[in-house]
C-alpha cells in the first residue's frame, strides 16, 4: 500500500531548492519507483510499455525540477506526469484495449474463475473515462485514501469520491452482467 511520506517529500523539495537534482532524483526513485511503475503497468496493461513510460516519466521529472524549482507536491507531480505519459502512449499507439497477464491479477488464488474475474475487471476499467480509471487505480490498487488522492491530483475531495464511486459502479455492473451471462450458458 502506497503512502505519501511527508519527510520524504520535504527532503526532495529541499534537494530541488538547493539545486541538488541528482539527489532529488535518487530519493524519488528510491521512495516511489515501485508504485509509479505499478501505476503505469495498470494504466497501460503491459510490461514493455510500462517500462518505457516509467523511464520517460523519470526523465521528464528530472527535466521539470531543473526548470521549475517550486514543487509543492512531488508525488502529485509524478502521478500527473505518469498519467500524461500513459495517455500520450495510448494516443500514439492507438491502444484501445489493454490485456491483462498473470502479474496483474489482484487475487493470489490461482483459479480460472479468479483469473476470469480479474480480466473482466480490467476490461471494465478500460471502458472508464480516464479520470475515473485513475481514481480507481489509486484507491483500489495503490491504497490511497480519498483525501490522499485529492491532494495528489489537486482536485476536490468530492470529485475524488464521485469518480471512485462511478468507477466502482461501472465495474460492478460489468461483473454483474458477465455473471448473468454465465448463468444463461
Amino acid at each position: 500500500m502506497a503512502r505519501t511520506n511527508q519527510n520524504t517529500e520535504t527532503e526532495i523539495r529541499i534537494y530541488i531548492s538547493n539545486e541538488k537534482y541528482e539527489k532529488a532524483f535518487e530519493k524519488v526513485y528510491d521512495a516511489y519507483a515501485p508504485q509509479l511503475y505499478n501505476y503505469c503497468l495498470r494504466f497501460v496493461g503491459n510490461e514493455a510499455d510500462a517500462e518505457d513510460i516509467f523511464q520517460e516519466l523519470m526523465i521528464k521529472f528530472l527535466t521539470y525540477i531543473k526548470n521549475e524549482q517550486d514543487v509543492n507536491n512531488v508525488l502529485g507531480l509524478l502521478y500527473r506526469i505518469a498519467k500524461n505519459t500513459c495517455l500520450n502512449l495510448r494516443r500514439t499507439k492507438h491502444i484501445e484495449k489493454v490485456e491483462i497477464n498473470e502479474k496483474h491479477i489482484v487475487s493470489s488464488i490461482d483459479s480460472l474463475e479468479s483469473k476470469e474475474l480479474n480480466q473482466i475487471v480490467q476490461t471494465a476499467l478500460n471502458t472508464l473515462p480516464i479520470e475515473q480509471k485513475e481514481a480507481f487505480i489509486l484507491q483500489v490498487y495503490e491504497g490511497f485514501s480519498y483525501k490522499e488522492i485529492s491532494e495528489l491530483l489537486g482536485i476536490p475531495l468530492t470529485n475524488v469520491r464521485n469518480r471512485v464511486v462511478r468507477a466502482k459502479r461501472a465495474v460492478r455492473e460489468t461483473v454483474k452482467s458477465y455473471q448473468q451471462e454465465e448463468r444463461l450458458i
